[in-house]
């Protein structure tokens, strides 16, 4: 009970060190026991307290001060400070996959979730606009375009980035030149596809060749 902690960290006083065990274990249950019962002012009194000595006893990259990152994040983001609250979400990124790893639900379900809340933020998608519009021409057609990603990123939460970077451009504005350039890509690639299913469904016009009859002939069945 959060009440009960709160007792026993007033009678602590000053009597203990800030990195005193007793007293860091003792702020650390305070501040679960706000953090569980929703109480996110108390809960960021007591995790700001207590961070320094959280951080001096597990080390940056222990999975008990990442989930401490994780949880400390979430409250400042509960409490608007989104800025704040990303960054300790970064923080807690390599000690929770390193911990517990990549497809865990604490990745899946809350670090991941809780990165695209604080990405919400006005300031942020502000911020990344302002970056975006930096990105210069392409050298072969002149449009501008996002930077290039690796879609084999092995982790979501990089993946998931990648996602909002592209979200960040007006899908709806008829200039918009990037998505001209997804139309026009779009466009060729349909027209690939239904020329693949003419030839393996029928006759390949041009050619004069059964599709099937050329795909089987060469080991294609």
């Amino acid at each position: 009970e959060p009440e009960l902690l709160e007792g026993i960290l007033e009678k602590q006083g000053k009597l203990f060190h800030p990195l005193n065990a007793w007293r860091v274990r003792t702020m650390d249950c305070a501040f679960n026991a706000a953090y569980f019962n929703g109480r996110w002012a108390l809960a960021l009194d007591h995790g700001n307290e207590n961070y320094n000595a959280m951080k001096w006893f597990y080390g940056e990259t222990n999975p008990t001060f990442g989930l401490f990152l994780l949880k400390l994040g979430k409250t400042k983001i509960f409490l608007k400070m989104h800025k704040a609250g990303l960054r300790l979400l970064e923080d807690a990124e390599k000690p929770l996959i390193a911990g517990f790893g990549e497809l865990h639900p604490i990745i899946h379900d809350q670090l991941i979730d809780l990165y695209l809340s604080a990405s919400e933020d006005v300031d942020i998608n502000l911020a990344r606009r302002v970056a975006d519009n930096r990105i210069k021409p392409c050298t072969c057609c002149g449009r501008r375009k996002p930077p290039k990603v690796d879609l084999n990123i092995p982790n979501p939460l990089e993946a998931r980035q990648v996602n909002d970077n592209l979200k960040l451009w007006d899908m709806d504005d008829p200039d918009n030149e990037y998505m001209k350039h997804i139309e026009e890509v779009t466009r060729k690639l349909n027209k690939q596809k239904r020329k693949r299913v003419n030839i393996v469904n029928g006759v390949n016009h041009q050619n004069g060749v059964n599709g099937i009859d050329k795909y089987q002939a060469n080991g294609v069945k």
